[in-house]
């Protein structure tokens, strides 16, 4: 197995489970000052995973970073069954809120995949990040500053477009997949929208 074994016990076992860890014992200590004006390093970061139970280490995972509007990001039962069928792991950070700074959230959401990393096989072209309401809108910030990490993006009723005429990565994001998800009762209706059309008009094709 790739899996690191602790114990018997191991929280990689499980389907379902919360973990956490600092961004020190993740990056160690010399990465982790880089972002000290962001996220003390010796604070644990608390997030949900959830695991397929088709999960099989000789197969890659994709995986599906999430980042909730609400304190919790634990994944909805309805959204497993499309885990086991897509072979994705989700994660979303706990405590990552609408009430959290931007800075942070765009933080955990990156260091999410180094969580995942540390246990489970992972294929790079699968990972992909998404976000509900304030959640989603901090997700449009990440899928496009780090497009080499996040192959796609499902923007649901909260977006935003990049704040620069043309990002440093915009190569990249032109190769990459989005989905902008919005309802007749969603009152960003109207602004996933103009995003949207903003995505069509850079080029971006894969909409």
């Amino acid at each position: 197995s790739t899996r690191k074994e602790s114990s018997a016990a191991s929280d990689v076992y499980k389907r379902q489970y919360t973990t956490s860890v600092t961004i020190t014992d993740l990056l160690g200590e010399s990465t982790a000052q880089l972002y000290v004006p962001i996220l003390p390093i010796d604070e644990p970061v608390e997030w949900e995973v959830y695991v397929p139970e088709s999960y099989d280490p000789a197969v890659p995972a994709g995986l599906l970073v999430y980042i909730s509007p609400m304190d919790n990001g634990g994944i909805p039962d309805n959204w497993k069954p499309l885990m086991s069928k897509k072979n994705l792991i989700w994660i979303a950070a706990n405590h990552s809120g609408n009430q959290v700074a931007a800075g942070r959230r765009m933080v955990h959401a990156v260091l999410a995949t180094a969580v995942i990393n540390r246990n489970y096989r992972l294929d790079g072209k699968r990972v992909f990040i998404s976000g509900f309401s304030g959640g989603g809108r901090v997700a449009s910030s990440v899928a496009t500053e780090y497009p080499h990490i996040f192959r796609g993006a499902i923007y649901n009723c909260g977006v935003d477009f990049w704040d620069t005429e043309s990002p440093k990565q915009m190569k990249r994001i032109l190769r990459n997949r989005y989905v902008f998800i919005t309802g007749s009762k969603d009152f960003n209706r109207r602004d996933t929208g103009r995003v949207f059309r903003k995505y069509e008009k850079a080029g971006v094709v894969q909409t």
